[in-house]
C-alpha cells in the first residue's frame, strides 16, 4: 500500500498531518499521537513536522510500515558487497526507538540481525556507532572480530578510533603475519596478497586510517600477539590445540581443570580418563541436582552462548554461570525450565569482561524415561545409569563468538490491530446497505433499514478487483458519488467484510461469516473467502449444520452446502433434535434422503418431538412424513465401505456369496499374476479383511446392490513413499469414471485422510490403479455414506 501525498523525496522531510490523523500513525506511536493531539505543540499549529536526524529512505521505510506491518528491504549490491539499505535499517529501528513505535524497533532490530555478514560488518559498525545502538554495535563488532578477512576485505570508511579498537583488540582472529601484510607500511593489502591497485590508489597521505595502519603493522612486527581463535566448543578446541601439540604435558589441570560438586554418578570413582573426557567435552555428561565447574587456567574467552548435543527437557532447571576471577559470578544462561533444542545455539548475557570460569548448576530435575524424548547421543550404559542416579545426559558446548541467529522481519498481528482500530473513523468513500425491514405488511410500510459506512476507496481498490474497477472508471456512478449502495447482503456481513479490509482478520458468527465468504466471492476477495470457509468448516458441527445448511443455499455456496448436508445426514440425532428453521424444499430434501443416518421410527420420533406449529409452512410436510407408511433402510456412514459390508454379510449369518453379491473384485493382468487363481486372495480383497501390495497395475471393486456418496479415502498397514504414483477412480455405471484423487507423489502416512474430489453422484464402482511403484501391504478404506439394500 502506498502512503499517498507525502514528499519522501526531500531529505528534510514535511509529514502531513492530515495523514497521521486519518491513518494508523497515532495507533503505531504514542509520541505522535501526544503530538498532533496538542495545541501546545507548534506541529499540531502548523499541520507539519520537520524531520531533520533521518534520511529520507528511512523515514519513507517507516511510514511503509504503518500501512502494511511490514519491513520491507531491497537489497543493492556493489561488486561482492552490499551497500546502504542495512545501515537505513539501523536508522529506521533507530527512529522507532525515538517515536516509541516499539514493535518497528524490534522488527528493524532483527531484520539486520537476521541479514548480517561479515561483509556489511564495518558498515554496521560505524552506523550503530553513530547512532548509538549498543547491542548492534557489539554484534557488528564481533562478526570483524570473527572473521576480519572478510570484513576487512576492502578498506572500511571508518573514523579513526573505530579501526583502532579493531585492530587493537586481541580478539581479533587473524594471525600476525596477516595482519602484517595486510595492513603493510606500503599500503592496504588484500588477504597477504598481491597489492590491490584499487586500495593503493586509495592510500593518499591525506588518508586519516593510514598512520593507524602504520603503526598496527609496525607494532605487530615488533610484539607479537597470543594466539586467538573463533570457536563454537571451546573445550574440544583446547582438546584439539593439546593432540595438534603433541599432547605433550597433562590436559586435565594444565589445559583445563574440572571441579565437581558432588561425588556421585561419574565422580563416584576415582578415573581420570573419564574424568579428562569431561573436561575436553569428548564424552556425554551425566549430571543430576548439584554443581560443576570447568576453569581454564592459561586461557580467557569472550563468551557468547552455549548449545547442548542433546534437547534439554523442561522438566530440568539449571543455570550456567561464568566468572573471570572464580569469585564473582555472572549469570550467563538459566533454564527457566524452558525446553531447549539440541544443538541450537543459545545466547547468553553477555558478561562485562572475558572470563577463565564456568559452572553448571543443576536446581531442579524431574527426569522422564522416555529415552525419544532425549534425542541425545548417550548409550545405553550410560542413560541406564541416568535413570538410576537420577541424572540427566549433557554435554555443554561455551561458545566463543557464535553466530547471530536469524529471526523475522513482520508483525502483521500488529499491524492488523492498528489498521483495526482505525475502521469506519473516516474515509473519502462511503458503503450503504440497505436491507428490506421484515415488518412490512399490506397495510403499513415500513422503511428499508440503512447503514453506512466510511472507508479509504484506495483500500478496497486494492483489496478487490471489482472495486478497483468500479471506482477506477468515471463510467460507474460509483466513483462518481463516491459511495456504493449494496442491497444484497445483511449490515452485519458487509461491516466483517470491511473490517477485514482493514485488520485482516475477521470473527462472527458461523451463518454470518457464510454471508461474508459469499459476499467475498462476489466482489473476488480470494484471501477473505478462503479464510471464512476454513473458520465455518472448522466451527461446523451438527448442531449448526441446519442453520450453515440454509446459510449455504442461499447464497448459493455449494461447498458448504454439501459440507452442512452430510453432517445433518451423519448425525441427525444431533442436528434435527430442534426444530429447524429451513425452507420446506430443503427440508424435504433432507427427510427424503436415503442418506440419512436415521431409522424411520427413529425419524418420526424425532419429528413428534417438534410439537406441532399451525402457521408453520413446514407442518405439513412434517404431518405427512409422521404418517407415511413406507419402510426406508436408513443410511450408515463408514470409514470402510468393504469392511462394513462385510460385517453386515456376517451379521445376516454368511447366507450366499460375498464374492460376487455383496463386492464383486475384478483384476487388472498385473494383479491377476499375483493372485494365481487364489480364490482366498480374491476374496480377502473384497472384504478389506487382509493387508495387500497392490503393485502396477489397476484392480475394480463393484458394489453390485449398494452404493456410496463418496467422502474421502485412506491407507492404514504401511506408509506409502513419495515414489509411489497413483489414481483413485469412482463411477455410477462402470462406463464414465471420475477421478477422485491423485497421489502425486507425495508421502502419505497411516490412517491420513484423503478428502476426495466430489463425483456429481452416488457411486458403485471403484478402481485403485497404481501408476508408479507400489502401495506395500495395506489396506484401502473407502470412507462415505453407504446406502444399500442388502
Amino acid at each position: 500500500m502506498e502512503p499517498t501525498g507525502m514528499g519522501i523525496e526531500t531529505f528534510e522531510l514535511l509529514l502531513k498531518l492530515d495523514v497521521f490523523c486519518h491513518f494508523p500513525s497515532r495507533g503505531w506511536s504514542p509520541v505522535f499521537d501526544k503530538m498532533v493531539n496538542s495545541e501546545r505543540f507548534t506541529e499540531a499549529a502548523q499541520a507539519q513536522v520537520v524531520i531533520e536526524d533521518f534520511s529520507a529512505a528511512a523515514v519513507e521505510i517507516f511510514l511503509r510500515f504503518f500501512y502494511s506491518g511490514v519491513v520491507e528491504l531491497r537489497m543493492q549490491h556493489c561488486g561482492k558487497r552490499q551497500e546502504g539499505p542495512l545501515t537505513t535499517l539501523v536508522e529506521v529501528g533507530k527512529m522507532a526507538d525515538k517515536y516509541q513505535v516499539d514493535q518497528l524497533h524490534t522488527l528493524c532490530t532483527q531484520a539486520v540481525r537476521k541479514m548480517m555478514k561479515p561483509e556489511v560488518a564495518c558498515e554496521l559498525f560505524a552506523c550503530a556507532d553513530r547512532l548509538e545502538v549498543p547491542s548492534l554495535r557489539r554484534e557488528a563488532l564481533e562478526q570483524i572480530w570473527i572473521h576480519p578477512k572478510a570484513a576487512l576485505k576492502i578498506r572500511p570508511n571508518l573514523r579513526p578510533r573505530l579501526l583502532e579498537e579493531i585492530l587493537d583488540s586481541p580478539l581479533l582472529c587473524v594471525d600476525d603475519d596477516d595482519l602484517v601484510n595486510y595492513y603493510g607500511a606500503d599500503g592496504y593489502y588484500d588477504l597477504g596478497k598481491k597489492k590491490r591497485k584499487a586500495a593503493a590508489a586509495a592510500t593518499t597521505e591525506q588518508d586519516e586510517l593510514q598512520p593507524i595502519i602504520d603503526s598496527v603493522a609496525e607494532l605487530r612486527a615488533q610484539k607479537p600477539r597470543k594466539s586467538r581463535q573463533h570457536s563454537v566448543d571451546v573445550l574440544q578446541t583446547l582438546w584439539c590445540l593439546y593432540e595438534e601439540d603433541g599432547s605433550r604435558g597433562t590436559f586435565l589441570g594444565y589445559w583445563v581443570t574440572i571441579i565437581p560438586g558432588q561425588l556421585k554418578g561419574p565422580f563416584a570413582h576415582d578415573d581420570l580418563s573419564a574424568l579428562r573426557d569431561y573436561a575436553s567435552n569428548s564424552t556425554c555428561l551425566c549430571l543430576g541436582k548439584g554443581w560443576l565447574i570447568w576453569m581454564l587456567p592459561h586461557f580467557s574467552v569472550y563468551l557468547t552462548g552455549f548449545s547442548f548435543c542433546s534437547a534439554m527437557l523442561g522438566s530440568v532447571h539449571f543455570q550456567i554461570l561464568c566468572s573471570n576471577d572464580g569469585c564473582n559470578w555472572h549469570v550467563a544462561l538459566a533454564s527457566n525450565r524452558e525446553e531447549l533444542k539440541a544443538w541450537k545455539p543459545v545466547a547468553c548475557e553477555k558478561p562485562p569482561h572475558l572470563v577463565k570460569w564456568f559452572k553448571l548448576e543443576v536446581l531442579e530435575l524431574r527426569p522422564k524415561t522416555d529415552d525419544a524424548a532425549l534425542r541425545t547421543d548417550c548409550t545405553t550404559e550410560e542413560l541406564q545409569r541416568w535413570r538410576a542416579a537420577g541424572e540427566f545426559p549433557l554435554r555443554i558446548k561455551p561458545r566463543a563468538m557464535a553466530e547471530i541467529a536469524a529471526y523475522g522481519d513482520k508483525d502483521l498481528s500488529a499491524a492488523s490491530d492498528v489498521w483495526g482500530a482505525c475502521f469506519s473513523k473516516e474515509g473519502n468513500f462511503t458503503v450503504i446497505v440497505e436491507e428490506a425491514s421484515g415488518d412490512a405488511s399490506d397495510d403499513v410500510d415500513v422503511e428499508d433499514k440503512r447503514t453506512e459506512f466510511k472507508v479509504w476507496s484506495f483500500l478496497l481498490a486494492r483489496w478487490s478487483p471489482v472495486f478497483e474497477k468500479m471506482l477506477g472508471s468515471d463510467n460507474y456512478a460509483e466513483s462518481q458519488k463516491a459511495e456504493v449502495v449494496i442491497q444484497d447482503f445483511s449490515a452485519s456481513a458487509v461491516g466483517l467484510f470491511l473490517r477485514f479490509l482493514y485488520s485482516g482478520s475477521v470473527d462472527g458468527s458461523t451463518s454470518v461469516l457464510v454471508e461474508v465468504a459469499a459476499m467475498a466471492d462476489k466482489y473476488q476477495v480470494k484471501a477473505l473467502q478462503s479464510l471464512c470457509i476454513r473458520i465455518v468448516r472448522k466451527a461446523l458441527k451438527p448442531e449448526l449444520a441446519c442453520e450453515v445448511f440454509a446459510a449455504a443455499n442461499h447464497f448459493q455456496l455449494d461447498g458448504l452446502r454439501m459440507d452442512a448436508l452430510e453432517h445433518i445426514l451423519t448425525k441427525p440425532a444431533e442436528a434435527l433434535k430442534e426444530r429447524p428453521t429451513l425452507r420446506p424444499e430443503l427440508l424435504e430434501e433432507i427427510l427424503d434422503s436415503g442418506l440419512l443416518c436415521m431409522s424411520e421410527d427413529d425419524l418420526k420420533k424425532t419429528l413428534q418431538s417438534w410439537g406441532s406449529k399451525d402457521s408453520d409452512c413446514l407442518q405439513p410436510i412434517i404431518e405427512a412424513r409422521i404418517q407415511r407408511a413406507t419402510v426406508r433402510t436408513p443410511g450408515e456412514q463408514t470409514q470402510d465401505v468393504l469392511r462394513t459390508l462385510w460385517n453386515r454379510y456376517e451379521k445376516a449369518g454368511k447366507k450366499g456369496a460375498f464374492l460376487g453379491y455383496w463386492v464383486v473384485v475384478i483384476l487388472g493382468p498385473e494383479q491377476a499374476e499375483m493372485c494365481r487363481e487364489d480364490a482366498v486372495y480374491v476374496k480377502s480383497m473384497a472384504s478389506n479383511m487382509s493387508a495387500r501390495t497392490y503393485r502396477k497395475g489397476w484392480v475394480q471393486w463393484l458394489l453390485p446392490h449398494s452404493s456410496v456418496h463418496l467422502q474421502g479415502f485412506s491407507f492404514t498397514g504401511n506408509n506409502i513413499s513419495a515414489s509411489t504414483s497413483f489414481r483413485i477412480w469412482s463411477s455410477e455405471d462402470g462406463a464414465t469414471w471420475h477421478l477422485a484423487y491423485e497421489s502425486l507423489k507425495t508421502e502419505i502416512k497411516i490412517g491420513t485422510f484423503l478428502p476426495c474430489k466430489r463425483p456429481p453422484g452416488l457411486v458403485k464402482w471403484f478402481k485403485l490403479e497404481v501408476l508408479e511403484g507400489e502401495l506395500p501391504n495395506v489396506f484401502f478404506q473407502i470412507h462415505g455414506i453407504l446406502q444399500t439394500s442388502v
